[in-house]
């Protein structure tokens, strides 16, 4: 399966790192039923673990499947966090086993030269902001609006690799800052 592209528009702040924050509380908040998403996934563990014991272990994955599942029993046995960051650390710890990550902003870990940098692998996932020099070169402006973001992103991420985000601020017709676009790829 390859990589899809996302974009987000977060609001404005002149740090990234906390624009992203606020866009990921909002995602979270709008596309993300976390409770079900908790169910259904301990649910599933439970299956994993219960089938590849009655048929058999080829691939070494019992070890991983017990291991997500005491995950989830454990987050299930109390109740479940309020705050959206704690809830997307939950959410990546559950799709992690599955190497795909969740698709969309809430990969995304931080800014860099905002927050933890990543190592020579990309992780932890980061979104790299863009100099003027490359949004003027991708854009034809180096303030451009939401629509330019929109119909020109492509050719600022057409570099980018799986799991790889960029970030630049977009503007108002009068130059003011509006908020910051991100664009990545998913994982898978």
């Amino acid at each position: 399966m390859g990589a899809d592209r996302w974009e987000q528009l977060a609001p404005w702040n002149p740090d990234p790192s906390v624009a992203l924050l606020q866009l990921q509380a909002r995602f979270l908040a709008d596309n993300v039923d976390f409770a079900s998403e908790v169910r259904e996934s301990l649910a599933n563990a439970k299956e994993s673990v219960r089938f590849t014991r009655e048929e058999g272990d080829p691939y070494q994955l019992l070890d991983i499947y017990q291991s997500d599942l005491e995950y989830l029993e454990e987050i299930s046995s109390r109740p479940l966090p309020t705050d959206p960051q704690e809830r997307i650390a939950i959410l990546r710890r559950i799709y992690q086993s599955g190497a795909q990550g969740l698709g969309n902003i809430l990969d995304i870990e931080s800014v860099a030269g905002f927050g933890v940098e990543s190592d020579d692998d990309g992780w932890p996932l980061i979104s790299r902001p863009l100099t003027e020099q490359e949004i003027q070169a991708g854009l034809g402006s180096a303030t451009p609006t939401i629509e330019e973001a929109k119909e020109g992103g492509h050719k600022l991420s057409d570099s980018l690799g799986r799991g790889e985000s960029i970030c630049f601020p977009v503007y108002d017709k009068n130059l003011q800052p509006v908020g910051w676009w991100f664009i990545g790829y998913t994982l898978d």
